[in-house]
């Protein structure tokens, strides 16, 4: 399973106020008003023997947009529960921003993967 789907994996079924909160890779065209998107922003070994790669981590980003403030916080819970199960470490998330040209509350969420070289 790459990095990708490990993600949408973890994520898939999160819903806030009843209803489904949609993940989307780097993009997102729906028309739901709290959502998630995630890109990938390195992928780096990190451990050597003999200048051989022996394991390594991906670091990815999770994005909450929302409408509503509030969200950020009660999505950020569950966004943190779901990806420490499936094996991620949470790095920092923030700043907290919002979006005056999309009128969208803005969240990042920091995380590590790691992996096999």
């Amino acid at each position: 399973m790459n990095i990708d789907e490990m993600i949408e994996s973890a994520l898939e079924g999160i819903t806030y106020g009843g209803a489904a909160v949609p993940v989307a890779h780097i993009f997102y065209s729906g028309t739901i008003k709290t959502y998630l998107r995630y890109y990938t922003y390195l992928d780096q070994d990190e451990e050597f023997a003999d200048d051989t790669p022996q394991d390594g981590k991906n670091y990815s980003t999770v994005d909450i947009y929302s409408e509503k403030r509030d969200a950020l916080k009660t999505l950020l819970a569950e966004i943190k529960t779901r990806l420490r199960a499936a094996d991620f470490t949470i790095l920092p998330a923030g700043p907290e921003i919002f979006e005056s040209d999309s009128k969208m509350f803005h969240l990042p969420v920091n995380i590590s993967h790691e992996r096999e070289a």
